[in-house]
């Protein structure tokens, strides 16, 4: 048998006594684990953040709702009569206003954006002045002609399939 090697420091024959182990603590890898844990966080914070940028949306002014009160403010290109009261409401899928001479109601769908169609229309049944009843005639026309919609300036652009503007609204009409 061959006699160990002296270790410098500790005389022969002595006995050091061993440290015993440090215990492992659940602090200790909580305290390694937080910065992980705290960045892990931040990134799923900002994916969830930035999934709802971006897209293909090629419309300047794409609008996300039409619900709301307007105020008719051209018509087949033309300017409206401001004498004749022309509104038109729309809310939760029930549409309602003044035609120029008489109250309509009846529904609408914007089942995606830039889609907008009028179910049929019901309205009073009362005579006026000509200019009042051919701008009624044409805007009741104007939305059942509806497909499309836009906004533009704040406005409601109702559109026929090729996209020809037949009524331009602004807001704050009171259907």
């Amino acid at each position: 048998m061959v006699p160990a090697a002296p270790v410098p420091g500790i005389r022969p024959g002595s006995t050091v006594a061993a440290s015993p182990p440090t215990p492992w603590k659940v602090q200790d890898s909580v305290k390694r684990t937080k910065p992980l844990a705290l960045v892990a966080a931040i990134l799923v914070a900002l994916v969830a953040l930035l999934s709802g940028c971006g897209g293909d949306d090629n419309a300047p002014n794409a609008p996300t709702m039409v619900e709301g009160s307007w105020k008719l403010v051209t018509l087949n290109g033309a300017a409206a009569d401001a004498a004749v009261p022309t509104t038109l409401s729309m809310t939760d899928g029930k549409a309602s206003g003044n035609a120029g001479i008489n109250q309509f109601n009846g529904s609408y769908d914007a089942p995606s954006d830039g889609v907008l169609t009028f179910g049929p229309l019901a309205s009073t049944q009362m005579a006026g002045p000509d200019n009042a009843m051919k701008q009624e005639s044409d805007f009741l026309a104007a939305l059942a002609a509806t497909k499309k919609f836009t906004t533009e300036d704040g406005a409601l652009v109702l559109m026929d399939d090729s996209e020809k503007k037949l009524a331009v609204l602004k807001a704050g009409g009171n259907g």
